[in-house]
């Protein structure tokens, strides 16, 4: 019987070793080691830049002191347009107001210089909660407990290898990359081949398929009490982040991402009014969502939920008032609780407009 059990011990390590062999020195998601941060990546891959970033601020030399947080896309705004503060994108994909908080908590503690703060939204803030990351590799946030931290580790490295990584991942030198997450540079996604193509061909960008429906399904009315108390949580959460920024004396200001309209009609926007109206009691904002010159013209998106770079220019000109780029008058509305109402009413009849002349396409 002992024979037996040092057999499968044998054949246990045989068969763990080499996938944690992979998952340390490969390193997909960026979890160990910085190796992979300046590398190339082609769309569908990425590193998991949420515990890649925090990690970075944290533990290497860098001169940081502002931070611009939000979801992935939030990572087209380039950081080096902001003045009063070198700033840095600390966008992460499906990047939540709770994380945001918990990620500003572990800065303050761990004595990196907070300075200002800039806080995208989007219409899915209020559609997830925090711990819904914990189980996803991609989006596993950086516990501030040494202990959490090594537990996850220690799954990371028992995980299910990405082998297809391998032949996602390009060097810089190579002409096939596609994004660059520069993790260790400004945090900014630099997508500059992929605009060289659309600018290549604008026309076939601009009528492309994937512009043709937005890339997501409604939730139905079963959902509506859950969002609504999420809403509340959301609320919640930016709550305490205006009360730390009081208490620690950081600049905080909050803005609205723009999606292209044909997402925005279907990801149930009435809930997405609430949500702004709430929000506007506790802090003014910039609404960049809704109908306007930028989200009705697919050239400023490169598919229905992400805005180019071109667009992130925009926004960050909205919000500090660029001399060299004019920015149409009617995208990046600002909103204090004295204007809410008619922003609310004008969206909400807009909406109404849209669907009643556009039903058919609606219903498909």
């Amino acid at each position: 019987m002992k024979t037996v059990y040092i057999k499968l011990t044998v054949l246990f390590l045989i068969s763990i070793i080499p996938v944690a062999s992979f998952n340390y020195f490969i390193d997909p998601y960026g979890i160990f080691n910085n190796l992979c941060m300046n590398l190339w990546y082609e769309l569908g891959y990425e590193p998991n830049q949420h515990y890649a970033k925090m990690r970075h601020l944290i533990n290497d030399k860098h001169s940081w002191d502002s931070y611009l947080f939000g979801a992935s896309r939030a990572g087209k705004i380039n950081p080096d347009l902001i003045p009063d503060g070198n700033y840095y994108n600390m966008n992460y994909s499906e990047g939540l107001p709770g994380e945001h908080l918990v990620d500003i908590k572990v800065l303050l503690e761990k004595g990196v210089p907070l300075k200002n703060v800039i806080i995208g939204l989007d219409n899915f803030s209020y559609t997830m909660r925090p711990e819904d990351h914990y189980d996803q590799m991609m989006r596993h946030p950086y516990d501030a407990s040494d202990f959490k931290r090594y537990i996850f580790q220690i799954k990371y490295l028992y995980s299910a290898p990405r082998i297809g990584i391998i032949n996602n991942i390009r060097s810089k030198d190579n002409n096939y990359y596609l994004i660059n997450f520069n993790i260790l540079g400004n945090g900014m996604q630099n997508l500059e081949r992929v605009d060289k193509k659309i600018e290549r061909d604008i026309e076939r960008h601009i009528k492309g398929e994937r512009f043709n429906k937005a890339n997501i399904v409604p939730f139905g009315k079963e959902l509506e009490n859950k969002y609504m108390n999420m809403m509340d949580e959301t609320i919640r959460d930016i709550v305490e982040i205006i009360e730390l920024s009081k208490k620690y004396r950081f600049n905080l200001y909050f803005f609205i991402n723009p999606t292209y309209y044909k997402y925005y009609i279907q990801d149930n926007p009435y809930h997405f009014l609430m949500l702004k109206k709430k929000l506007a009691q506790i802090t003014n904002y910039r609404d960049f969502s809704g109908f306007n010159t930028i989200n009705n013209n697919s050239y400023y998106y490169y598919e229905t939920s992400h805005y180019r770079i071109i667009a992130g220019d925009l926004i960050a000109c909205r919000m500090i008032n660029c001399a060299n780029i004019k920015v149409p008058e009617d995208f990046g509305v600002f909103i204090t609780k004295e204007n809410v109402d008619d922003h609310i009413k004008k969206q909400n009849d807009e909406l109404i407009a849209y669907k009643t002349n556009n039903w058919s396409t609606i219903k498909e």
